[in-house]
């Protein structure tokens, strides 16, 4: 285990016995009702995986590809459920869901519709989900993947990776999450603006620099696009919110979470069960551990990310690195520090990180172009 990953591991630590003692002396130790129980055996989890992504035997490219694969397989389930529906071959039904109201469900997963709400005027009401909660997660377990299949498939060139990518693209389109194609602009981005052209893969290339412009002008048109659709005061797309209330709905939400916080210093997880409205990820920070955990956590994150972005800029394998700056913005819109797929994905950014430094990276590419070079 290499110095990044041995602090990260002491920083999931620190989190943990930060909540051991708020359950002990903010929750007296309850075993049945509310407190941070779920999110200590969730970090105790993640914490365990780092480990096993640091033994001898653990070999990154593999594991990466296994998780594309995955993403992928999800998707097409997801897919299959989505067009067979719209086109007359599968049936779907209304289902209740523990912890959650209703949903449409069939092969493959859920479909979401809020019925009037996102009904538009090209006709399209319905949004790719499969069986997260809501089309914006199902976003943000595809960003990260999609970002990696992409590597690969550039390095190996092959065909079935190509197809991967296709079907987590399509799937992810279909959640018309507008937060996730920001997040993937925004990657996209970060990738072509700050990484491409930084290493020596671009540094020598003005074809390359030139192509970096094009692209940044290209996504930069993209994002001013979405935000149009995305706020108009019709619904002609399913993009459209029918009028500006996203960005003042979510402030307000973190409003109340902050007043929340401020009688209760240390948090009070109590409170989501009467205030449900999700803040986002700082609100939720705020209101499950309070201010210490909150600037904490913010300082490893914010540690994580700079790290990544500095080993980017001198990698010639920053598009696997990219998915972060993807992933991120969608997730602080909508997610919470404690869901299970976020600790593991900063998990296997420091491991990522890790294997740069050691080669492992360097090592896949020159056994690609080994192979690609004699075909």
């Amino acid at each position: 285990m290499d110095r990044n990953s041995k602090r990260f591991a002491t920083s999931y630590l620190v989190i943990i016995i930060y909540f051991v003692i708020i359950w002990v002396l903010e929750y007296e130790f309850n075993l049945s009702g509310a407190g941070p129980r779920g999110i200590i055996k969730t970090m105790v989890m993640v914490g365990f995986t780092l480990g096993l992504m640091n033994s001898v035997k653990f070999q990154i490219i593999q594991f990466l590809k296994f998780f594309v694969s995955v993403a992928a397989f999800f998707s097409l389930l997801s897919l299959i459920l989505y067009f067979g529906y719209l086109a007359g071959f599968l049936t779907v039904s209304w289902s209740p869901v523990e912890g959650h109201f209703s949903m449409v469900k069939g092969f493959g997963g859920y479909l979401n519709t809020s019925l009037d709400f996102y009904q538009a005027s090209s006709g399209i009401s319905l949004r790719n989900q499969s069986y997260f909660t809501e089309p914006a997660n199902l976003g943000q377990f595809l960003m990260v993947p999609l970002f990696i299949g992409s590597y690969i498939y550039g390095k190996e060139k092959n065909k079935v990776f190509f197809v991967l990518q296709v079907i987590i693209f399509l799937a992810l389109f279909v959640t018309f999450s507008v937060a996730n194609i920001f997040g993937l602009l925004f990657g996209l981005f970060v990738y072509y603006q700050y990484f491409l052209g930084s290493n020596s893969m671009g540094r020598n290339s003005a074809i390359r620099k030139a192509l970096k412009f094009m692209m940044v002008i290209v996504i930069l048109t993209g994002i001013y696009q979405l935000f149009n659709i995305s706020n108009t005061t019709d619904r002609k797309t399913v993009f459209a919110k029918g009028e500006n209330v996203a960005l003042p709905e979510r402030w307000e939400r973190n409003v109340v979470y902050w007043e929340e916080v401020k009688d209760h210093p240390f948090g009070n997880i109590e409170f989501t069960s009467v205030n449900r409205s999700n803040p986002g990820m700082v609100g939720y920070l705020l209101i499950a551990g309070g201010f210490p955990l909150a600037v904490y956590f913010l300082v490893v994150l914010g540690t994580l990310v700079v790290r990544v972005a500095r080993r980017s800029r001198k990698s010639e394998h920053a598009l696997v690195f990219a998915g972060l700056f993807g992933f991120l913005p969608p997730f602080v819109w909508d997610g919470q520090f404690s869901e299970a797929y976020f600790l593991f994905l900063l998990a296997l950014f420091v491991r990522m990180l890790q294997a740069d430094r050691a080669g492992e990276f360097q090592e896949f590419a020159n056994i690609c172009e080994a192979k690609t070079g004699r075909s």
